[in-house]
């Protein structure tokens, strides 16, 4: 029998069975894991257990937004020079980004707070941070808005959707 909605029928009870039992199983870690991950290990350590692994997906999706809003202000067409201390800034909102994405899914565990819909929250976040991530890199590079900065963005989305 498929369970119905307002756009019709789209998922069989047995399929609501497999959802329910649904667990996440990280994929396999890259050198750069294995390098950065006594960092994050120290980091979700000293993260307060009352501390939403939401929370931190937020607000490391706010730190690649401040880097998109330095690019706008500072390189609107991805070829102008910025000042240096913008430079600094999104090199730290970006360092930042990546290890609260990495510390997310470790506090979510640590707590026991892990759901498949705070997994699919910080895929969402992730998909739009990679779009910002490549105008920021086209705007440090100095690459300007051309076709290869739309190939560059279209290589790294179609990564993040087969990682994802």
């Amino acid at each position: 029998m498929m369970v119905g909605g307002v756009f019709g029928c789209f998922i069989t009870r047995q399929g609501l069975e497999e959802l329910r039992r649904y667990e996440y199983r990280g994929g396999g870690s890259t050198p750069i894991d294995r390098l950065m991950n006594p960092w994050w290990d120290y980091v979700a350590g000293k993260l307060p257990l009352w501390l939403s692994p939401n929370l931190l997906t937020v607000f490391g999706f706010g730190c690649t937004l401040l880097c998109m809003l330095l690019v706008m202000s500072w390189m609107p067409h991805l070829r102008e020079a910025a000042p240096r201390w913008v430079y600094f800034a999104m090199c730290l909102l970006l360092f930042v980004y990546q290890t609260l994405d990495a510390v997310d899914g470790k506090q979510a565990r640590r707590t026991n707070s892990s759901t498949p819909l705070g997994q699919l929250f910080d895929h969402g976040c992730d998909s739009f941070s990679t779009v910002f991530a490549v105008f920021i890199n086209a705007a440090t590079a100095r690459m300007g808005v051309c076709m290869f900065s739309y190939v560059l963005l279209a290589i790294l989305q179609m990564q993040m959707f087969i990682y994802s």
